[in-house]
């Protein structure tokens, strides 16, 4: 939706239901592969190696933001100008931001492999060492067609990175590796088999990749980089720490039972949310930029209110549904009503609160969200150490809950100052 700076007011609110639809259309696929991924490998491996899984994927997801996080977000920031191309960088420290989450989780599992029971099997330090390397060249890969424009190829190979990443986990699983290492065997080559669909990007024009304009571009990445990829880590953090925690706490097989519907749940919202963030970012960065500011926060709470009706139903069909759904779909146990609660609210809250970050974003406030972001994960993990030896599951999901709420509270308190103070003004009492 493209809003003419002249328009009427009327105008600046409305909503394209039509790039939601198409948003949620190209989404369909690969969520729906990912639903399917999760009963049918707690069918074939069993709870307590899914929960093995689960929290090695939680611990890849974590650390893929510091290796990679910095070089995709900067690379995106500089879309259109040919002069900070990825292929322009060192290839050193793409190769460097590839490998470092790897080495990062090898070097956890042999340190708390014991407790997470994965033992002193050679197989999952090197599957999960493998899933780590294939999803950061995933990454990259996605990353260099994304600023290139070529979103075909992009849906495309997030298609062929669902698909072959289920299909391979069962067919290594029947023929090579069992348990959570077959996993993750598999999912490491639907990574990979997704980065070689998408290609290699546009024909680079220079392949200069030493000197002091790489090693000055190198360093423009990383200024802009480095608090993005500490955010998304630590958003990582905020939604998979718990899997690490049960593990510790109460063993592989309550983290399996309860990560396998909390996959279901998270996934799910963030299915339901996703499209209106794409839609929602563009639009109120193009107002802002065009001087605009008015018509940015219009237009972000018209989506606010979209996400958060959405959410309100999606947490009560959740609730309803889940508890009868999951021992038939999934095969294990449905938690407590109390812990759907707060794994629906959690889930919830956090989706909503991207949003009401994006005032942070549009003030430029990058290090305020970071901040928040640290905090909100910390005030998660205490939750989590409280409670979950004490009550479990239900003590994640509060955990959950709780860091979400407070990273939604700061964003909504700091971000309506800062975007107040930018303009000159205080924002309308009635944005929310």
């Amino acid at each position: 939706m493209t809003v003419d700076s002249a328009a009427p007011e009327a105008a600046t609110r409305a909503v394209s239901w039509k790039a939601l639809a198409g948003y949620s259309l190209s989404r369909v696929v690969p969520v729906t592969v990912i639903f399917a991924a999760t009963p049918v490998l707690v069918g074939l491996i069993g709870t307590a190696q899914y929960g093995l899984y689960t929290t090695i994927t939680a611990l890849v997801l974590i650390a893929e933001p510091l290796g990679v996080g910095w070089l995709r977000q900067s690379a995106l920031r500089g879309t259109g100008d040919p002069r900070q191309a990825m292929h322009l960088l060192p290839r050193w420290a793409i190769g460097s931001a590839v490998a470092g989450p790897a080495v990062l989780v090898a070097v956890l599992l042999v340190l708390l492999g014991g407790a997470l029971g994965a033992g002193d099997d050679p197989a999952v330090l090197v599957t999960a060492t493998a899933l780590c390397c294939a999803t950061g060249f995933f990454i990259v890969r996605t990353t260099r067609a994304q600023r290139d424009l070529l979103v075909g190829r992009v849906v495309a190979s997030e298609w062929i990175r669902a698909i072959a990443g289920l299909v391979a986990s069962v067919a290594v699983h029947a023929t090579l590796l069992e348990g959570a290492s077959g996993a993750l065997a598999g999912m490491a080559i639907g990574n990979v088999a997704g980065a070689l669909a998408v290609g290699r990007g546009t024909p680079a024009a220079s392949r200069d990749r030493a000197g002091p304009a790489a090693n000055a571009l190198l360093r423009a990445y990383w200024s802009y980089g480095w608090p993005m990829s500490l955010w998304l880590a630590a958003s990582s953090g905020l939604l998979y720490v718990d899997r690490l925690l049960l593990s510790v706490f109460l063993g592989p097989e309550t983290a399996g039972r309860y990560g396998a519907v909390a996959d279901l749940v998270v996934r799910g919202y963030l299915f339901i949310a996703t499209p209106v963030a794409m839609v929602v970012h563009p639009l109120v960065m193009a107002a802002w930029n065009r001087g605009r500011p008015d018509q940015a926060v219009r237009t972000l709470v018209a989506y606010q209110r979209i996400l958060g009706l959405l959410m309100v139903a999606a947490t009560a069909v959740m609730v309803a549904a889940v508890p009868w759904l999951v021992p038939i779909v999934v095969g294990v146990p449905a938690p407590s009503t109390a812990t759907l609660v707060f794994l629906g609210l959690g889930s919830a809250i956090w989706q909503y609160s991207l949003l009401t970050q994006k005032r942070l974003e549009m003030a430029g406030r990058s290090r305020t969200v970071l901040s928040l972001m640290g905090g909100s994960a910390l005030v998660t993990t205490a939750v989590d150490v409280a409670l979950i030896p004490a009550v479990g599951p239900l003590g994640a999901a509060v955990g959950l809950a709780a860091g979400a709420a407070v990273y939604q509270a700061g964003c909504l308190r700091l971000g309506r100052a800062a975007v107040g103070d930018y303009r000159g003004g205080a924002v309308n009492s009635s944005v929310s």
